[in-house]
Parts: C-alpha cells; structure tokens; sequence
C-alpha cells in the first residue's frame, strides 16, 4: 500500500509541477505579447506668434508665374480661403527679394482689384476702418475695433513687384511678431 500511496503522491507531484510550468509558460508569453514595440509619430509642430493662424501651407501666388522685366502685384492666399487671421498687436518683419517693391495685407475675400493698393473702408460699429494695410510698421487687430484699428480677420498678401529679374521672383518670409 505503501508503493500505491508514494506514486499517487508522486502523480500529484508532477501534476502540480507541470500546471506551474504551463501557467508560467501562458503568463510570459502573455508578458512577451504586451512587450512588442510600437511607435507614436509626433509630427513638428511650427510655433507661430499669438494672434496669427495660418489657413494653408504652401500659400498659393496668383498669378502663379511673372514674365521677365515686368511689373505688378500678386494676391497670395489659400485659393478660395484666405491666407492667414491676424488679432492682437502684430509686427511683419521681413526682407523683399530683387524684384519686389511692397507687401500688404487685404481682407479677405477682396473685390475688385485686391491688390491695387488703394485699400477701402469699411464701417465696423460706429468706426471706419481699413479693408488693407502695407506691411510696414506694427498693426493692431481687434474683433471690436477702435479708430486706428484694424478688424480680426482672415487676410490675404499682397505683393508687388518691378522689373522682374530674369529667374523670377524669389520666396520670402514674413515673420509676424
């Protein structure tokens, strides 16, 4: 009875061990399965100045080519969106390439001749305001503005060029502050 009892023993034994050894076997694969690497992708994400919210990028030039030695203006903006909203106090900073003459900003969307840089008014309230300015000192934007103001909107460049260099016009930037 004695050897009867010893192999039931030893039968539970190995019983027990071998459900230890399937458990740890299930538990690190388990383990392994939840260790794969991954990865997240962060994309760069451009800082801008508070107050400026670009509508596209690249920003589009109409017309999108020049010809040599001539002069004009092209509107830049985000095709039927306008190229960027502008609030707060702003400063553009910037350096013009052979061949440009002025930039500006215009209300978008512009009628007319957006780019002939006799901007109109516009009434907001009781104040008459600017629909454009040229790009050449600190500009102010409020959504209620006050005299001297300009409306927070979305706006378009413009930019004018003279006597086109034989390589066309070169890009820039402008960096608002």
């Amino acid at each position: 009875m004695q050897v009867g009892r010893i192999r039931t023993m030893l039968r539970k034994r190995i019983i027990v061990y071998i459900s230890i050894l399937l458990i740890a076997v299930i538990a690190s694969s388990q383990v392994e399965g939840a260790r794969l690497p991954t990865a997240t992708v962060i994309p760069p994400i451009p800082s801008v100045a508070s107050g400026v919210i670009f509508q596209c990028s690249p920003l589009l030039a109409f017309p999108g080519s020049v010809v040599t030695g001539s002069s004009g203006a092209i509107l830049v903006s985000c095709g039927t969106n306008g190229a960027v909203i502008l609030d707060g106090t702003l400063t553009p900073s910037f350096v013009l390439p052979l061949g440009y003459n002025v930039t500006a900003i215009v209300l978008h969307p512009a009628f007319g001749n957006p780019c002939s840089f006799r901007f109109r008014s516009m009434t907001v309230g009781n104040v008459t305001i600017p629909t454009g300015h040229f790009l050449n000192q600190t500009l102010s934007f409020s959504s209620n503005p006050v005299q001297g103001q300009m409306l927070t909107a979305v706006y378009d460049y413009c930019l004018g060029y003279k006597n086109v260099p034989a390589n066309g016009l070169a890009g820039f930037n402008i960096i608002w502050t």
